[in-house]
């Protein structure tokens, strides 16, 4: 009896000291990098949306996961489980540059690993919500004339098929070249502005009766997503024709 006894206990201390060797494996983030946006030439990505999602990629285990976007002006989680992809979104409300990241953590569900986490690289994102701006400095009504500056409180008078107009554009965070100048309203044409936001634009009026011409110039941008702006606000030139 004592021996069958004494053979229990042995099993027993056997189990306990088996239950005490299993813990929970620990839990590992590593390589976490953003997928999504990147522009293709490696400048910072531009947008004029608010908010955009951070696509990532990450190697997790051993646990629940979530991924934090960091660098907005507000900041948002998601809960990816174990998951080792996907994206979060990120809130821009001052334009300008951010550098933005993606956070992944784990999970302390009371287990016995401490939580874990681990940061991309940043990532410089522009947004951008306000619209070139469009100014004429040059007039060219005829070939006689040529070049001449100007004025919004002077009236000129073409009697060409062609009106030539000499410009720039402003804009803060999109490079000039990838802004267009477009005439729109009574004749139709466009030009794309060169590195230092100047421009020169050819506009037949030909085809129009004789009397006020109107041409209103607008410019627009694209977005690293390609995505085009919305236009500025019009430019109107004044022309009359005989």
């Amino acid at each position: 009896m004592l021996r069958q006894y004494f053979m229990f206990l042995c099993f027993s201390f056997s189990v306990l000291s088996l239950n005490a060797q299993v813990v929970d494996p620990p839990s590992t983030v590593s390589a976490v990098v953003i997928t999504a946006p990147i522009s293709d030439d490696g400048t910072p990505f531009r947008t004029n949306r608010q908010t955009i999602a951070l696509g990532f990629t990450a190697v997790v285990a051993n646990g629940q996961f979530i991924a934090t976007s960091s660098g907005g002006d507000i900041p948002h989680s998601f809960f990816i489980g174990q998951t080792g992809s996907g994206s979060v979104p990120v809130t821009l409300n001052n334009e300008g540059i951010h550098n933005c990241q993606v956070i992944v953590s784990s999970v302390n569900s009371g287990g016995t690993s401490p939580p874990v986490s681990s940061a991309s690289k940043t990532i410089p994102v522009i947004y951008d919500a306000t619209s070139p701006v469009v100014n004429v400095t040059s007039i060219k009504v005829n070939e006689l004339q040529g070049w001449v500056p100007y004025s919004l409180s002077q009236q000129y008078y073409s009697n060409a098929s062609q009106i030539g107009l000499r410009g720039n554009v402003v804009d803060q965070y999109t490079p000039f070249e990838q802004i267009v100048v477009k005439a729109i309203g009574m004749v139709s044409a466009e030009v794309q502005a060169d590195s230092s936001g100047q421009f020169e634009l050819t506009v037949s009026t030909g085809h129009l009766p004789d009397g006020p011409v109107h041409i209103d110039l607008q410019a627009l941008e694209t977005m690293s997503d390609g995505t085009v702006s919305s236009p500025s606000k019009s430019y109107r030139v004044s022309v009359s024709t005989d």
